[in-house]
């Protein structure tokens, strides 16, 4: 391990306050600048805080993963970042005690939205609603609305201004069976049956302030048996998660499984993180940022040398045009992206950081400067060394980065070339020239061989063009919504074109050309909602789908039931000309099937939770229940030459302290 990151580590130690003092008070805070015409109480209410129950399944907690994560479809998302947003729901991040390494490491918030956000509460106070959120600068109404699955205002802070840390902890068990079975007859009357039962507990001991939705995944181990005039495969799984933290200041994950085609993980991801305090100093004006010891990743700049772990599908939509890197943060992911140790140490406006990873078995190295304007960094990791920035301007952005790979395999590969070559930029800017529009513009590559994005952002429209000397594409999605009474009505059309070639290729070739067109439809009632989507590609071939999704979703005092029930018809003829669909299912999970043949599906999906009296007293022990399901069916009987069916149940019990 290098001398620099021992260093480092070192400096952390020295400038990490005492771990045990958790109750000092808290400075007081700076006169209200006339924002509210009422005086602050020290220990106000959570007015912004969302109800108890969290489930990430649903449009609201849909709606608000796109817009945190800057996607233009959950279909373009994949198991790994539910997993984090399914954390975040379980243990909502408290924008009111968390630092800045927090806020960044969490991925909910950028750099100049936490800066903006420290600086608020420092001049005027905690926040007490999301609506007060929603008047930072870097935030907004829509922002601050998706942010309320994630995280939590108030309610941290006990009378006297000293800290208050609640003990969290949650374990999440899992269990998935499948048998399939195919006789040697006619591949038409082939046949398989799947089942899975997921069993989660979740103890808690936060006062059941929030609901536990742990991510869910499968694992398996196989055998296979054959018999006359058929065959058989049984495959078994199990896995687990435990999250564990206190407070904001520090936390813990494990989690183990292994997959249904029989690859095992043990004993899996394990990493521990301790975040520093959001008030006081260390040693030598040095404060602890966060230490991080197990697995973690690693996300800088806009990704061009270092970004681990899963990313969002690249520029679906105006908003991931410019990233938010997080920094070093632990994880609980399955697939993590280092194995090591991490520290950030922070010094007025800059943020020192070292890692060493077991996995690339290489030092990572960084510096940062942030203030409410400009962000910079410089990484070095070994492989590449790179420098980055974002300047936030009254109405605009500009963000750029550029990157150098380094080492023997680098002069290798870029032997007898220009240096310019190896190079990889990144340079991006977004204007807002009137409240809820965007427009942006984008180029990156390597070399002489740049990709032009551009990008137009409405409450109703999101447009994306690109285009470079391997593809070009364009994405348009609009999605107006009209309200009357109780009656929400939410049609949406999208419209995209993807060509994989040159500009001067044959653009008819079979394949060479994709054409989408979806349109949706939801219509909201109270209890009751109703959606009907309808996809037609052209490709290799032509391919629609069309499905419908009727739900009911009643609210009682104590109680809540969530049902889904959806029908799929669908013909398919080509592989390329296959259509992904998200479909819904117990909370935590992640499906998204990519649909190819002549069939049919049915679903199922059903969630009822019981929660503690709305009036039980904080030191007395709550409990919370829930039980879900999954049940689906589906089949290929106009398939040409047959294709096997599948039948599908999944169960999930959640029980939290």
């Amino acid at each position: 391990m290098n001398t620099f990151f021992l260093a480092a580590l070192l400096l952390a130690v020295l400038a990490a306050p005492d771990a045990g003092n958790f109750s000092e008070p808290r400075p007081a805070s700076a006169p209200d600048t006339g924002n509210f015409s009422e005086p602050r109480p020290a220990s106000a209410p959570d007015t912004g805080k969302v109800p108890a129950s969290r489930p990430d399944a649903g449009p609201d907690f849909e709606r608000a993963v796109l817009v945190i994560s800057g996607a233009s479809e959950l279909e373009s998302l994949d198991e790994s970042t539910l997993e984090r947003f399914s954390t975040l729901a379980s243990h909502p991040l408290n924008l009111n005690t968390a630092g800045r390494s927090r806020l960044i490491a969490s991925g909910l918030l950028s750099a100049f939205q936490a800066a903006s956000l420290l600086d608020w509460r420092e001049r005027t106070g905690p926040v007490l609603s999301y609506t007060e959120l929603s008047l930072i600068d870097g935030f907004g109404k829509d922002y601050a609305d998706a942010l309320k699955h994630f995280t939590t205002l108030g309610g941290e802070i006990r009378s006297g201004g000293k800290e208050y840390l609640r003990f969290h902890q949650e374990l999440t068990l899992n269990g998935q069976g499948r048998l399939e079975q195919e006789s040697s007859g006619p591949a038409s009357s082939a046949s398989s049956f799947s089942s899975s039962a997921k069993t989660i507990a979740a103890f808690a001991s936060d006062n059941g302030s929030k609901a536990a939705t742990p991510a869910i995944s499968n694992s398996a181990s196989n055998a296979k048996a054959t018999g006359s005039g058929n065959s058989a495969t049984y495959s078994i799984a199990g896995g687990f998660r435990y999250h564990a933290s206190l407070g904001e200041r520090a936390e813990a994950f494990w989690s183990a499984r292994s997959t249904l085609s029989g690859a095992k993980a043990f004993p899996g991801t394990m990493g521990a993180a301790l975040y520093g305090r959001p008030e006081g100093g260390g040693l030598l004006g040095l404060k602890l940022g966060k230490l991080i010891i197990g697995h973690f990743n690693a996300r800088f700049g806009q990704g061009l040398s270092e970004w681990s772990g899963f990313s969002v599908s690249p520029y679906s939509s105006i908003s991931s045009f410019i990233r938010n890197p997080t920094g070093f943060s632990a994880t609980g992911s399955y697939s993590p992206g280092h194995l090591g140790a991490a520290v950030e140490v922070e010094a007025g406006k800059f943020t020192l950081g070292a890692a060493w990873s077991a996995i690339t078995r290489k030092p990572i190295a960084s510096i940062s400067f942030s203030t409410l304007k400009l962000t910079a960094g410089a990484l070095w990791n070994g492989s590449a060394a790179s420098v980055d920035f974002k300047l936030s301007l009254k109405g605009a952005s500009l963000s750029g980065e550029i990157s150098c790979p380094l080492g023997a395999e680098a002069e290798n590969k870029y032997a007898g070339r220009p240096f310019a070559d190896r190079l990889g930029y990144n340079l991006g800017f977004l204007a807002v020239p009137s409240y809820g529009h965007k427009v942006s513009v984008l180029i990156r590559g390597e070399g002489a061989s740049p990709e032009l994005l551009a990008g137009w952002g409405a409450p109703t429209l999101d447009a994306v063009a690109a285009a470079s000397g391997k593809q070009q594409r364009i994405l348009l999605k609009y999605k107006p919504s009209f309200t009357s009474g109780t009656l929400n009505l939410a049609p949406s059309l999208r419209l995209a074109a993807k060509h994989g070639g040159a500009l001067n290729a044959d653009w008819t070739a079979p394949g060479a050309l994709r054409l989408e067109a979806r349109g949706e439809l939801k219509a909201t009632l109270g209890a009751l909602e109703a959606s009907a989507r309808g996809d037609f590609v052209k490709c290799s071939g032509v391919a629609w789908l069309m499905n419908t999704e009727l739900s009911y979703n009643p609210q009682f005092t104590r109680s809540e039931l969530k049902s889904w029930f959806r029908w799929t018809l669908f013909r398919i003829d080509n592989w390329n000309d296959r259509i992904y669909v998200y479909e819904r299912d117990v909370p935590g999970s992640f499906n998204v099937p990519a649909y190819y043949g002549r069939g049919f599906a049915l679903s199922l999906v059903g969630c009822f939770t019981l929660r503690p009296p709305a009036n039980a007293s904080e030191n007395r022990l709550r409990i919370s229940h829930s039980l879900c399901f999954r049940l689906s069916y589906t089949s290929y009987p106009w398939t040409p030459g047959g294709k096997p069916s599948r039948g599908e149940l999944h169960l999930q019990y959640r029980l939290k302290m």
